[in-house]
């Protein structure tokens, strides 16, 4: 079995603290602790959250990475997501990072176009990862660390997107998956930035195929979403619930896939009436 994170780990970031007893603290002392701040809202409650881990589960089918789309979009297009009521981004000149461990390259770069598109996504805000490209040779381990590490630090992004956390790393041993985990969790705690992965069959007993990586970094996750696919037919509505968060927990909302290949938030479970007209103005 091949680790990803070895003696001379690339994963490398400072700590959060600068002397270790600052990670020590009461309540008298509220002028210096950190805050957490809301990346994305939907209806006024915080959806993503600056310095803080999400996941998305749910069956394959379930289209989570469509959530993650929507989550991206909302941050890309700097404002209202247009397609679904009161989901806002709170950020200035949002940057994303996409990494997927599943899609074809080609696959990938149909997600590039439709954030050109549709939400006048650039390379200064918005990158993709396409793990698939490296192949499956026994060096690709060693070359996803590299091609992570390089990106992450050059591009610092305030979003990273894992897709999906079954695929990122199957072959990877339980102490690299640990120095995966813990390189994630001191990133968003030193930069305004939010990881959001998508792991299925992450909700009770966690299932092999998930991987080491999902298994550790569900219980860290502040929050928590489970997607669930209603029916299979071509107009299937989508439901999206809180499953676990230490605050207040966002309301379930529905969705469909609209003529974009977005989700489009549905109300009643039923699709709302729309022209498909595309509106991006903030």
């Amino acid at each position: 079995m091949i680790s990803i994170i070895d003696t001379s780990d690339i994963f490398d970031r400072e700590k959060a603290v600068e002397d270790n007893m600052d990670c020590v603290f009461s309540p008298d002392d509220l002028d210096r602790l950190p805050q957490t701040s809301a990346m994305v809202t939907n209806s006024h409650t915080a959806t993503i959250n600056a310095h803080e881990i999400a996941i998305i589960t749910g069956t394959e089918a379930a289209r989570t990475a469509l959530f993650a789309k929507m989550i991206a979009a909302t941050l890309l297009c700097g404002g209202s997501y247009p397609f679904a009521q009161g989901m806002k981004c709170h950020i200035d000149n949002a940057k994303v990072l996409w990494i997927d461990a599943v899609n074809s390259l080609h696959d990938t770069a149909q997600l590039a176009r439709d954030m050109k598109q549709l939400f006048n996504a650039d390379g200064k805000h918005f990158k993709i990862v396409a793990l698939t490209a490296l192949g499956s040779e026994q060096m690709y381990y060693k070359s996803v660390k590299s091609v992570l590490n390089t990106t992450i630090n050059d591009f610092n992004p305030n979003l990273i997107i894992i897709n999906d956390l079954d695929n990122l790393f199957p072959l990877v041993t339980l102490g690299g998956a640990n120095g995966f985990v813990d390189y994630l969790r001191n990133y968003v705690s030193t930069s305004e930035a939010a990881v959001c992965a998508i792991g299925h069959n992450l909700i009770g007993k966690v299932k092999k195929t998930t991987g080491y990586v999902g298994e550790i970094l569900y219980p860290l996750a502040s929050i928590v979403y489970r997607v669930s696919e209603r029916s299979k037919k071509e107009s299937a509505i989508t439901r999206v619930s809180c499953y676990k968060t230490f605050r207040q927990c966002p309301r379930d909302f529905a969705f469909t896939i609209n003529d974009y290949n977005f989700p489009e938030q549905v109300n009643n479970e039923a699709p709302k009436s729309t022209d498909n007209t595309l509106n991006t103005s903030q």
